[in-house]
């Protein structure tokens, strides 16, 4: 649903899962999903508690959300490795035997790693801002409607843990295109 903020609204585009990724030799991995299209067990995180957390660089929107959803579940995560690169924290959490949190179209097989959906589950929702009363003529639509197949290019959607907002559903029906890759 759009988000009013002063003079601009907020359109959300994707609404994606964050899962959980932990080291396929770690016992907690056993019961996990290969890839995000597997559909994910939940895990609850305060199981994560005494296992090496692999995190975002400090001062980031991710290591943020990454250490909030640890608080919440009630402990402080055991770091001992911080990158900016989702795949370079993919491949060390495999090698660390530990777990990090990863966008669920980062969750791919072949990986060394299982995947699960926190519980409680973490979304993010990436978008646009526009100016309210913002008229969107239709070469604006248009315009929206191109950013969000490149978008999906890199992004792909699989309906179980993202979905894109009715905003940029509704323009991709509008001009024909497809959501699901």
């Amino acid at each position: 649903e759009p988000i009013e903020q002063n003079k601009l609204i907020f359109y959300p585009a994707i609404r994606s899962e964050w899962l959980v990724a932990i080291a396929e030799n770690n016992p907690l991995a056993q019961d996990g999903a290969l890839n995000a299209k597997a559909g994910c067990p939940k895990l609850p995180l305060i199981q994560l508690q005494d296992v090496p957390f692999i995190g975002m660089t400090q001062n980031t929107f991710s290591h943020d959300l990454q250490l909030s959803l640890a608080r919440q579940a009630g402990f402080t995560p055991l770091t001992v490795y911080e990158t900016s690169n989702v795949y370079l924290s993919r491949d060390m959490t495999r090698i660390l035997s530990g777990y990090t949190f990863l966008p669920a179209d980062r969750c791919v097989a072949g990986c060394g790693l299982r995947y699960f959906s926190s519980d409680p589950p973490c979304y993010t929702a990436p978008g646009f801002y526009l100016r309210k009363n913002l008229e969107i003529t239709d070469s604006f639509a248009y315009f929206l409607y191109l950013l969000t197949a490149k978008l999906l290019e890199n992004e792909p959607l699989y309906p179980d843990v993202t979905c894109l907002s009715p905003f940029l559903t509704g323009l991709l029906n509008r001009f024909g295109g497809s959501a699901y890759v």
